[in-house]
């Protein structure tokens, strides 16, 4: 078997590629492993994990104990499947792809996955993307806001950690197996990460251009849902439906704003300078450079207090949308009023 492992990094397109390798016919003998989403790193942690750090996964901690008590389970039965796919694609290729697992947290659960793939892999490539840092930080920000992860403006632990990540890699798969790719489209085959994704992995090519997944938010939405996370009741969790809900959610804030989203020079500089040794090792290890530039199309994000301000400068657009959300009477649940009438005694 050929295994394929496509690891991110996070917020390099990862979503499209993983939603054509979910949607598309690979052609023959080549197939992704199956899971209840396209994006393995859940499923990686799931079956490779410290079995007491299982809980510590926030996709299993936030749906509450309930799920929580279902996980040994699960683990036993997707095994199985994986298993079965890897006999399956004994003769041709088996890919998995989850960002997840270039992270420091996911070392045990990388270290136990090579094991598992020593005896059943003839060959495994890894394929990965990396984007500079500043824009990965900021991107990284809006995405911690979204998962309920971050609720403070700690630009430090935004840095990428760029040895962290790809070291490992080099030395659980041998270095020669591992292709790294600077995330910018106009480096990228016809621009698109989908098809430089399958060119690298020897697949055949898109039908068309693919269409971004998982867009960024708006700096004025970004600003809302950090006042929401920092001031606000925050993630939804401890339920069942606590993910979906929290996906409802955010989809609706999306609508808000039009300015992208940036950190000000004076905030990310520091940053930078304190980790140029990390920059160093990457663009050395890409053989190319990752400019760390301002987008000037951005509103800079400076401070918290810009945050703040930038939240209630917005506060007109967020109005029409609660009202917008109220009249829908399709839609309209006993709850959707009480909760009307609490925003107003909230608001008296």
């Amino acid at each position: 078997m050929r295994m394929i492992l496509h690891v991110g990094m996070p917020k390099t397109g990862s979503s499209s590629i993983q939603r054509h390798l979910h949607g598309t016919d690979l052609g023959h003998g080549v197939s992704l492993a199956r899971w209840s989403e396209p994006n393995h790193s859940t499923l990686v942690w799931l079956l490779f994990q410290d079995e007491e750090r299982l809980g510590d996964y926030h996709g299993f901690s936030a749906r509450g104990p309930a799920f929580m008590a279902k996980l040994p389970a699960m683990k036993q039965r997707w095994l199985a499947s994986l298993e079965e796919d890897c006999a399956a694609s004994r003769n041709g290729t088996l890919i998995l792809s989850g960002e997840g697992m270039a992270t420091h947290a996911c070392d045990s659960a990388l270290h136990r996955l090579r094991a598992f793939l020593r005896d059943r892999a003839r060959e495994v490539r890894v394929i990965g993307y990396v984007r500079s840092p500043r824009s990965f930080a900021a991107s990284h920000f809006q995405q911690l806001l979204k998962g309920g992860r971050i609720s403070t403006l700690d630009v430090a632990s935004l840095w990428p950690g760029y040895r962290e990540r790809f070291a490992r890699l080099d030395e659980l798969f041998g270095r020669e197996n591992v292709t790294l790719r600077p995330y910018d489209r106009d480096r990228l085959r016809d621009g698109d990460v989908v098809a430089d994704f399958l060119h690298l992995a020897g697949l055949a090519p898109p039908a068309g251009k693919s269409p971004e997944a998982n867009t960024s938010l708006s700096a004025e939405a970004t600003a809302l849902l950090y006042l929401q996370r920092s001031r606000g009741e925050g993630f939804p969790a401890g339920f069942l439906g606590a993910l979906q809900r929290n996906a409802d959610f955010i989809s609706r804030l999306r609508t808000i704003g039009r300015r992208k989203f940036d950190f000000s020079g004076e905030l990310w500089t520091p940053v930078l300078e304190a980790n140029r040794a990390d920059l160093d090792w990457m663009e050395e290890r890409l053989g190319a450079s990752l400019p760390d530039r301002a987008d000037p199309r951005a509103i800079q994000i400076g401070s918290e207090r810009d945050l703040t301000r930038t939240a209630m400068q917005s506060y007109a657009a967020l109005e029409e949308l609660v009202a917008s959300s109220i009249v829908e009477t399709d839609r309209l649940a006993a709850e959707d009023t009480a909760c009307a009438v609490d925003l107003l005694r909230r608001l008296s």
